[in-house]
């Protein structure tokens, strides 16, 4: 297998033809719903951990293709000693290199299906539900001219391909926002995340991909983002009595590294410092022992550009 630099270079080559771009959108479709290592891929797209060796949580990207280079130096030796990496969405819209950034985090998953988790984020959007900015169309219209439409399109079908949550019972629920809404219904986990399911319904989608988490009294409240809910510590506990214990760990928010809320029963990890102007980028690592699970919180600094 290459090496992270031969890794780096050859994402660069393919973010650059794109043919080569087409063929890897293609393949890494088709890959989404393998089964993994530690982990069985469900019916619409819910990633459940079998085991827990080191995983590693990866948080917003947003085309920041140097503090991704930075954060693969910490995690891609995990990943070869049989970790297993999650990045929890939002790879696209806003930065400079958002070809460069999603094409590095696909052939990492060409390369380790069994071993990468790629989960969807709000910007990698259903087409009810767009996200502002979403300027990653413009962007491959800017590189590839036409051609850049019909990479669109292929990237779109990636998307709705995307699993929507991952967990593990008794250790952790991820996903880019917040649970799905259904949550708050149900008595099981199947029902709550819809496994089995031939699609995710639109509430669904919508609760997972665009909630945040706020200090009050509350259970869920309508967002002020205009889609998701806003959910207090009850929803939190609703939710995680469903997998029998364990934290939430999610994305979705600009932080300098990682933030906890609810009593440390959610971290959001941010990973995207320089498209928002932060130190640090952040990453959580999720280990048991004992049957018990353990957070390592893990602050990068990005790369300098020109490195690469």
């Amino acid at each position: 297998m290459p090496g992270l630099r031969d890794l780096i270079e050859e994402a660069l080559s393919i973010s650059r033809d794109p043919g080569k771009l087409a063929d890897l959108i293609n393949t890494s479709t088709t890959i989404l719903e393998i089964d993994g290592s530690v982990f069985k891929v469900h019916r619409p797209g819910v990633v459940e951990f079998l085991e827990a060796p080191s995983i590693s949580f990866v948080g917003d990207i947003h085309g920041d293709f140097y503090s991704l280079i930075a954060v693969l130096e910490n995690v891609f030796p995990r990943i070869i000693d049989n970790g297993v990496a999650v990045f929890l969405g939002d790879y696209i819209d806003r930065g400079y290199l958002q070809v460069e950034s999603i094409t590095l985090l696909l052939l990492l998953k060409k390369l380790y299906p069994d071993r990468v988790v790629l989960l969807r984020g709000n910007h990698e959007p259903p087409e009810f539900l767009k996200p502002y900015p979403h300027d990653f169309p413009d962007i491959l219209i800017k590189y590839f001219g036409g051609e850049g439409h019909t990479l669109y399109r292929l990237f779109l079908k990636l998307f709705s391909k995307l699993p929507l949550i991952a967990y593990r019972r008794r250790g952790f629920i991820a996903v880019h926002g917040g649970p799905p809404l259904r949550c708050i219904r149900s008595t099981a986990i199947e029902d709550a995340f819809e496994i089995g399911s031939q699609a995710f319904s639109a509430e669904t989608i919508e609760s997972v991909l665009w909630s945040d988490p706020v200090e009050l009294g509350i259970d869920v409240i309508p967002s002020p983002r205009g889609a998701g809910y806003l959910y207090g510590s009850r929803f939190t506990e609703k939710a995680l009595s469903l997998i029998g214990d364990g934290v939430i760990i999610r994305s979705h928010e600009y932080v300098d590294g990682y933030r906890e809320a609810h009593n440390g029963r959610v971290i959001t990890v941010f990973s995207a410092p320089l498209v928002y102007e932060l130190r640090y980028a952040g990453v959580l690592v999720y280990s048991e022992t004992e049957g018990r699970g353990h957070l390592e919180r893990i602050l990068v600094e990005p790369v300098q550009p020109g490195r690469y």
